[in-house]
Order: structure tokens, then sequence, then C-alpha cells
């Protein structure tokens, strides 16, 4: 099969393969110069290990003629000590010290005849107990007693001193077993120099105090002082056994210390030269014999190119190498396999030209069909997509619009920021309609009107947007209408919330009035025309006495009861009142709460109390346990929501007990109302905080109450800062409980459950 023309890419690719170097040249600039770091690698690590071996070599030398110079020295500095103390020792020199005519006839002579080993610039002096020259070979100091050394010894200690100014030796001479003087031998640092001096020729060597003074140096450059820090020198050092302040450094120049090495460092760089040569030759060699081979295969390689023929084959017999023989193989298994692929390719090519061709018509299809608005644009942010549904909606035909700016669609005010909406979106990646789901924008159709649309819009990708365009303008008109009629439902639930507000306030007053009028007429026989009447009838006879006596208690008896009956109707219906009243404020949100620290105990014990008489009708107990605690709440609706929760279990319990709890719970204060009563069933839940309704509303005529009680109740426990809620089940009664913020002196002592949360089966919403 004929390959295709090659395109103009790959014209400059092969054009270029050119000019790159032959396989050959590339073996041979990437094996030389690892082959030449390799042998300068081994000529620099030889050199390193021989350095370093020649080092170690002469500083074993230098140490060792070190030691040998320090035992030397050493032993010439003690045999000179030794003579000293002999001296000290002598007959003549003890009876120096107290025999005047003998010291002046004989050891003069004596001293002068002396001759110690190394020096002849040397003092000799017999000093007394005060350290005064008796006898001396030479003048010297008048007096030494001041010197610690002269203390020293006249206590019978020998002092030995060495150093830059000299040699000191003094030992004591004793008469009559006691130290009488000092036997003082002193020599010159020209002597010391001439008795530490030892002749070299190999290496140099130092004499020194511990501080680094020198006391004689073969070489001038260590007159003074000896520095390792100079350049050039290599050096080892010993101690004197016998001396400890004094050191002999032994030192040798590295240019002759390493004359060997340098004449070895020549043989090893002439070696490397030939070597690097003779390897230079080696590979150009072979690589021109692993090459050539090579060459043949590419030859081939190269024909197959030209004539464009995948049919074609090298035969792997043609080389003699193995290498090469797979290669082959490879290649013509590889180009079978182009051949395989290439029609396979073609196979796929013509399937995905087919279907995007129906994907083409699917996609023109619902762009035709679909009821919303399609529009594409493109990079220059013009029109390229208009579909029908387009049209309807703007009035304008595809070819009218295609290729113009899209804000052709948009009124003027907002076209005139589009621009920058976009370029802003390009910036951030932030837009107000881009990927945001539906935005209401303001289109403008062909006749100049505008219309509200509902907008979506998504990012295609290489700066193409499609857009989605639903008109709203029905759905808006609907809103509006809703939009009055919630304002007249609002408007007239406010008339109704202040009618009913200005009713209670009216009717409040006379209901206090008649609330008055009974409570007197229930303290009738306090009344003056009672007391006339009971004088009355105590002045008839007996038997009319009796007869109006009965008539007069019956009647009194029957206002009593009226008047409790008619005050307890006042009652409860100025209680309705004011709960209407209450709702009406809270709905108007104008319910004023003042909040202060409350003791519940005292609090709950006062609820409990005014409703005791209420449960012993029914024969009801009530039990308290309450916490010391302290909250913070207002403490009139504090008593308002105990007052409606206990009347509430009292009203609904017929038989068994009430149950008053208070304790802290995760930061809160929790009061609780347990009943024993007829309980709520659970499709009723929902009614409980609802205005106006009640559980079951035949209770309503029974015991009576407006169904605010509770609804009251929660919209006051909110504004305190708690919540109100409930359990319950049929038949065993009901549990309302309701939280309030403790004061700041309780909440250290509250501890909640393991997560710091409570959990309530049916919480207010």
């Amino acid at each position: 099969m004929p390959l295709p023309s090659p395109s103009p890419h790959r014209i400059r690719e092969a054009n270029t393969l050119t000019h790159n170097a032959s396989l050959r040249t590339m073996v041979l600039w990437r094996v030389l110069p690892a082959a030449a770091a390799l042998l300068i690698l081994i000529w620099l690590s030889v050199k390193h290990l021989a350095t370093e071996t020649m080092e170690v070599q002469v500083r074993d030398s230098l140490l060792t003629r070190a030691n040998q110079v320090a035992e030397t020295i050493d032993l010439r500095l003690l045999t000179l000590v030794e003579t000293v103390r002999g001296l000290s020792q002598n007959t003549l020199v003890a009876n120096g010290l107290v025999d005047a005519a003998e010291r002046a006839n004989y050891l003069p002579t004596f001293l002068q005849s002396l001759r110690l080993p190394g020096g002849t610039d040397y003092r000799i002096a017999l000093l007394d107990s005060l350290g005064r020259t008796i006898c001396a070979n030479k003048k010297g100091h008048q007096s030494l007693a001041g010197f610690e050394w002269f203390r020293d010894t006249m206590a019978g200690k020998p002092h030995v001193r060495a150093s830059q100014k000299g040699l000191r030796i003094a030992y004591p001479v004793l008469y009559s077993g006691v130290p009488g003087g000092v036997l003082l031998v002193e020599y010159s640092r020209q002597d010391l120099a001439r008795l530490v001096s030892i002749h070299s020729p190999e290496v140099e060597f130092i004499v020194m105090e511990n501080d680094n003074t020198t006391i004689f140096s073969s070489h001038d450059i260590f007159k003074q002082t000896f520095d390792t820090r100079v350049p050039g020198w290599l050096w080892e050092m010993a101690l004197l056994q016998d001396f400890p302040n004094l050191l002999v450094v032994c030192i040798q120049e590295e240019t002759r210390a390493f004359a060997v090495l340098s004449k070895l460092d020549n043989f090893l760089m002439a070696a490397m030269v030939l070597n690097l040569g003779a390897l230079f030759l080696g590979i150009i060699l072979s690589a021109f014999l692993a090459t050539r081979p090579l060459g043949r295969f590419i030859e081939k390689i190269d024909a197959i190119h030209q004539t464009r023929d995948l049919s074609v084959r090298i035969p792997a017999q043609d080389f003699k190498s193995l290498e090469l023989s797979y290669m082959a193989e490879a290649f013509n298994g590889l180009m079978g396999r182009i051949t395989e692929f290439q029609d396979h390719l073609q196979k796929l090519v013509s399937e995905r030209t087919a279907e995007l061709e129906a994907s083409e018509v699917r996609k023109r299809t619902i762009l035709e069909t679909v009821l919303s608005g399609i529009i594409t644009i493109d990079a220059g942010r013009c029109i390229d997509t208009f579909n029908p549904a387009a049209e309807k909606l703007f009035g304008y035909t595809a070819s009218e619009v295609k290729g113009r700016s899209v804000t052709l669609l948009m009124p003027p005010d907002i076209a005139a920021h589009h621009d920058g909406y976009m370029d802003r979106y390009k910036e951030t990646g932030k837009g107000r309609i881009i990927g945001v789901g539906g935005r209401e924008v303001t289109g403008r159709r062909k006749d100049g009107t505008d219309f509200p649309l509902e907008l979506a819009v998504a990012d295609m990708g290489q700066d193409q947007y499609v857009g989605v365009l639903t008109d709203i303008t029905e759905r808006k008109l609907r809103e509006d209408d809703l939009k009055e009629a919630r304002d007249a439902a609002e408007a007239a639930n406010k008339i109704k919330m202040e009618f009913l507000a200005m009713m209670s306030h009216e009717l409040k007053t006379p209901l206090a009035v008649m609330d008055n009028l009974f409570q007197e007429f229930g303290s009738i026989r306090m009344f003056g025309g009672a007391k006339d009447l009971d004088r009355l009838i105590a002045d008839l006879d007996t038997e009319m006495k009796s007869e109006f006596g009965n008539a007069n208690e019956k009647l009194l008896a029957e206002v009593e009861e009226l008047s409790k009956e008619g005050l307890d109707a006042a009652r409860r219906l100025l209680a309705v009142i004011q709960d209407t009243l209450d709702f009406s404020r809270i709905e108007a949100g104008k319910l004023h709460i003042e909040v202060s620290d409350l003791h519940l105990e005292a609090r709950i014990e006062k609820a409990v109390r005014e409703i005791r008489p209420l449960a012993d009708t029914k024969g009801l107990d009530i039990v308290t346990r309450v916490a010391p605690l302290t909250v913070t709440a207002d403490p009139h609706r504090f008593s308002q929501v105990m007052a409606n929760l206990l009347s509430n279990a009292v009203k609904f319990t017929e038989q068994g007990r009430l149950t008053v709890t208070a304790d802290a719970d995760a930061g809160m204060a929790k009061i609780s109302v347990r009943d024993t009563g007829c309980g709520i069933p659970p499709q009723k839940f929902s009614a409980v905080f609802s205005a106006f309704e009640q559980v079951d509303m035949s209770a309503t005529r029974k015991h009576g109450g407006t169904g605010l009680g509770m609804p009251i109740s929660r919209k006051l426990v909110k504004q305190m800062g708690g919540n109100i809620y409930f359990e319950s089940e049929v038949g065993k009664g009901s549990v309302f409980s309701f939280t309030l913020p403790l004061a700041d002196d309780d909440e250290s002592d509250v501890k909640g459950d393991e997560n710091g949360k409570r959990s309530h089966p049916h919480f207010d919403s």
C-alpha cells in the first residue's frame, strides 16, 4: 500500500533530521568524554592516595625524629642538672657557707675551674640564706631573696627553669642536714642554644616553651615563635619527658618532603595521556565497525520512505548481527500493525463522520422545535445561532441577527454595560448570569418594546456561550396579581388585629367595673340595708322572726352564689380579653419584655399556690422538685407561662397528679410540667401551638378557653431566649417543658449531656 503524500510539516521535520549528527559521531561524543573523565578520575584518585600515603610516611618520620631529638635534649639537660646537684653536695661548697677563710682562699678558684657541658658564658654562684651572692665566677644580682623560686629552693625543693632568656638551675646546699644556702647555675640563651643544638641535615627542629616561644631554632623563620599557619611546612612535635614545659618540633619543607611524589605525578600524567590516546583510537574503530551494519539498515528504511509503500519489508537474513535481525523483524511487524491501524482508522473516521452528521441533524431539529429561545454567541460576542423560538420572541429572523452583536436584543441601558460584564467574567471567572442558573432580565423586540425574560447562560469554552430564554410576561402578571392580593390580606389582617386590640381595651373597663360589683355583691351581708333588715327581724315575735330569718338567709345565700358565678364569668371573660390583647400585641410586634434575675424556687411555688385550689376541687396532687437556680426572664411573663401550663394540666387531668420540675440542662434552665391526663394524639401535635385551635374542640365547650394560651406561651418563651416543646402519649399524659437562660452565677455549675445537646421529640418551630 503506498504511503500518503507527506505534509509540509513532515517535510520540514525530515530536512531537519539530515542535519543531525550520525550515530557514529553520537557514540564518539558520548563515550569519549565519559572514558576521559574516568581516566582523569582514576589519575586523581591515585594521585590523592599517593599524596596521603606519602604525607603519612613523612609525618611518621618527623614524629620519630622529634622523639629522638627530645630524648637527646632531655638527656643533656638531665646530665647538667645532675652535675649541679653533685656540686651542691660538694664539701668545699658546703664549708664555704660558714668558713669565710676557706670561702676566700679556695672556693673562687674552684668555681673558676669548673667546666659545665655546652656552656661558655654561664654563671655559678653560691647564695646564702638571704639570697645574697657570697661567691661566684662572675658578677650577678645583689639579692635574690624576693623570688619565689629562691624561697622554694631554700625550702628544699630544687628549681630548674628553661626559657627564651636562658636556663636556671638552683639546688639547696645542706649544712648539718639543713639548707643553709643555694647553689645557682645560670646559662645564657646562647649557652642554652648550644646545649640543645643537634645537627640534622635532613630536617629542621625547634626547641620551644608551651607558649610557642622559641628557645632554639635551626631555621631563621622560627627564631622568635613557631606558627603552625606558615604555609609550605610539615611538622610534628614531642614533649621532653623530664621537662614538660619544653617541646621539640621537627619541621620539613613540603617541596623537599614530596620530591619523590612530584616524580610519580609526572609519571602518572604521561601514562594517562598515552591511555587517552589509545582509548580514543579504540573507540573510533569500535564505533565504525558497530555502526556500519546499522547504516545499511537505515538505507533500507529510507528506501521505503522514498517509495511510500507500506507493503515493503526488510529481509532479516541480510544482517549477520543478531540485534539487527531482530530489529528488521520488529520493523516488519510494526509496518504490518501500522497498515492494519490505518485501515481501522479510516473505518472509524467514516463511522464518526456519519455520527456527526446525524448529531447535527438532531441538534438542528431540537433547536427548531424547542419552545425556548436558544442563542449562541462567538468569541466576538456576535450572534451565531438563533433558533425559531428566538425569532418568535424578538421578531427578528435568524438571517437578520447572525453576525451582529448580541446587544441588539437588549435595552440601551443594559447593552451599555454588557461588554464590561463579559470582560470582568473573563478576568475573574465570576459572572452575574453565566453559570448561575436562570435570572430575570429584560429583552428588546424588533419593534422596540421591552419584555421580561428568564435567561440561563452557559460557558461552552473557547470564549463561546449559549443562552436559553423564556418569555415570562404572563408569569410576571400573575405575580403582580398575587402581590396585590397578599398586600390586601395583610392590610385586612392588620385592621383585624387593631380592631381586636381596640375592642379588648374597650371591654376591659366595663368588665373591671363588673368585677368590682360582683365582689361587692359577694359581701352583701356587710351592706347597711342587710344589717337593718337583721335588726328588724330581731324585733319580730318568735314565729315571724324564724320565718323572715330563713327567707332573708336564703336570699343572701342566693345573692352570694350569683355574685360568685358572675365574678368567675367576668374574670374568665377578662382572661380571654387579656389573651386576645397579648396575642394582638405579639402579632403586631409591640409586646415589651423586661428581663431580670428570677429565683425559680420562689416563682414556681407562687404559681403552684395559685393553681392549687383549682387542683384540690378535682382531687389532684401537685408535686414540685425545683433546683435552686436563677434565670434571666420577665417576671410577669414567666408567671403567665407557668399559669397557662399549670391550668392546662389541671384542666385536662381528671385523676392522678401534677409534677413540676426544674433543673439545669446544657447551659439552660429546663422547667417541666407533667400530668397524668388524657394525652394528645400524634395527628393533633401541630394544633398545640396554633392560634384559636385546640386538640379537641369539644374541650372548649367543656373547659372553656380561646386556644391562645399555648401560642402566647410559645411567643413569650422565645422572646425570653428559650424554647418550648412537649411529649405526649394518649392515655398516659403529657409533659410540657420550656427552657430559659441561666443567670451568670449559675452558668458555671451547668453540665449538659456528653454531646452538650438536648434531644426532644416535638419542638415548636
